[in-house]
């Protein structure tokens, strides 16, 4: 018996703080989040299946907001659900006929033509919609469990890809991997392990690329299966530094070897700018740590400066390339190239990927 879509809203919320409130079990203080989905008859559906059909879409939209919150019913969400349950199929294919490919950033320490590390990035090409984002297919991979495999798939591509390299004479010392938050359970570090055994490979070849909010997250299943893999010889960078919530004092306790600052912070950088100055804060901080950092999005000569003169030490963003198939940046990664010619070659082929540190 309410009169408006907002009072469905607030009663919702109020019953959600409710179910939220911490209780005691066996001497541990739990909490139980829910999240809500709303439809109202008659302008939603006139029968109960109906109802409940579209109040299950509307779930699915409050769960992909974050949780712990309602979400009323729209008639785009059901065609957005539509799209997107086509998509899930499309990726299950898509993962069962090897069509993702993976391109890779090599990264260079200034003033020399030997390449250190690459990082691997994970490309689908659609037959029909084209190169679809991962800013849409990997949430979905996520959601629907797939990234799991497709995490290994990439990770095993990856390393063999560093070997074949190898093979042909490239001192590489790392390739880089991202690692989804959903992707660590209990039994990654066995995963992982496994793959390296299989392929013979020097687990200090590896570096795992995770999220600011993940390694804050304070989860003891994460930290036991980063210090299995670190106790091994992986190292571990955060990806996207910047954008959680973590203090920089906090910083001492995590286990990672490398910091890559946001592209948020370098898109606004200026010598007199706010972001600089965290910028700064924290380059002195990982210093002091140890830590590597690398600045990402850099795409204006403007910007690079400002973070050289800042002490950066490595950065990568369009303004220096962008990524390229494992067949075209063998050319990049041959140790014999001299830097000239690679900056010569930059200048006459902007498509081509590099990070320059």
């Amino acid at each position: 018996q309410v009169d408006d879509a907002s009072t469905i809203n607030e009663k919702c919320d109020q019953l959600l703080s409710v179910i939220s409130q911490p209780y005691s079990l066996q001497g541990h203080l739990l909490s139980v989040f829910a999240s809500a989905g709303i439809s109202v008859a008659p302008q939603h559906g006139e029968s109960v299946d109906a109802l409940i059909r579209n109040a299950d879409v509307a779930l699915h939209k409050a769960k992909e907001l974050g949780r712990n919150r309602s979400w009323m019913y729209q008639p785009e969400l059901s065609r957005n659900m539509h799209s997107r349950m086509s998509l899930e199929k499309d990726l299950r294919d898509a993962l069962v006929q090897n069509d993702f490919r993976l391109v890779y950033q090599p990264q260079f320490r200034q003033n020399e033509s030997n390449p250190l590390r690459v990082e691997t990035l994970l490309r689908w090409p659609h037959p029909l919609r084209g190169l679809i984002s991962p800013h849409e297919f990997i949430p979905l991979a996520e959601t629907s469990g797939l990234i799991m495999e497709l995490g290994l798939w990439v990770l095993r591509s990856a390393c063999e890809q560093f070997l074949a390299w190898r093979a042909q004479g490239l001192t590489l010392e790392k390739i880089a991997v991202n690692v989804s938050a959903i992707q660590i359970n209990g039994s990654f570090a066995e995963s992982v392990a496994k793959i390296l055994d299989d392929l013979n490979f020097n687990p200090q070849w590896l570096e795992l690329e995770v999220t600011e909010s993940l390694m804050m997250s304070g989860i003891t299943e994460v930290t036991q299966q980063i210090h299995l893999l670190r106790n091994m010889g992986v190292e571990f960078s955060i990806d996207d530094f910047g954008t959680g919530y973590s203090s920089l004092s906090y910083l001492k306790m995590l286990p990672v070897d490398v910091l890559k600052i946001d592209r948020s912070f370098v898109c606004n950088v200026t010598p007199d700018s706010t972001e600089l100055g965290l910028v700064r804060t924290i380059l002195d901080l990982a210093h002091d740590l140890g830590m590597v950092v690398v600045a990402e999005g850099i795409e204006t000569e403007a910007q690079a400066d400002a973070l050289r003169n800042a002490g950066c030490p490595a950065g990568q963003g369009f303004l220096f390339g962008r990524p390229l198939p494992a067949a075209q940046a063998v050319d990049l990664l041959h140790p014999d190239v001299d830097l000239d010619d690679l900056r010569a070659l930059l200048r006459e082929n902007p498509d081509i990927g590099l990070v320059v540190v």
